[in-house]
């Protein structure tokens, strides 16, 4: 019975959380020191409650240092973000620019079209006239000359 008492309180101090640990360090110890336990028992139960108070410090403390990673690691890409949305606005700013050229140019190029297209119809025009001219110059020649063959 003695011996299970001894396995108990061990498995007991490996089976509690941290904070179970320190609520009842002071229970322990007291059993610890007030149990029937022998001197090589006592110094058994001892270096066990040391060791896992120690190791759950350490496992703090891993916890924490990991946390720290955790946390360089969200502030590095939170620069990374915020240096990617500085580029981004910048691109789109450049790509808003580019639009408007574009939209200026397609501007300039359909009043180039309508220029070219009204030059073309004022072409088709001065040359209708000008052959319309043509015609009527030589419809008086033919006039003149059919007029001089005949009646002279």
């Amino acid at each position: 019975m003695h011996e299970r008492s001894v396995k108990d309180l061990l498995e007991r101090m490996q089976t509690l959380s941290r904070e179970g640990l320190k609520k009842e360090k002071a229970a322990i110890i007291g059993k610890i020191a007030h149990g029937a336990f022998t001197d090589e028992e006592q110094m058994l139960l001892r270096t066990e409650l040391q060791r896992t108070l120690m190791e759950s410090v350490e496992k703090r403390s891993k916890a924490i240092e990991e946390l720290q990673g955790t946390e360089e690691e969200i502030k590095r890409q939170c620069a990374v973000t915020s240096t990617v949305a500085k580029k981004l606005a910048e691109s789109d700013g450049k790509l808003c620019k580019i639009k408007k050229g574009q939209e200026t140019i397609t501007g300039e190029m359909a009043k180039a079209y309508a220029i070219i297209q009204k030059r073309q119809k004022n072409e088709y025009k001065e040359d209708f006239i000008f052959f319309g001219a043509l015609a009527v110059f030589f419809a008086i020649c033919v006039f003149v000359l059919i007029d001089r063959l005949f009646i002279h």
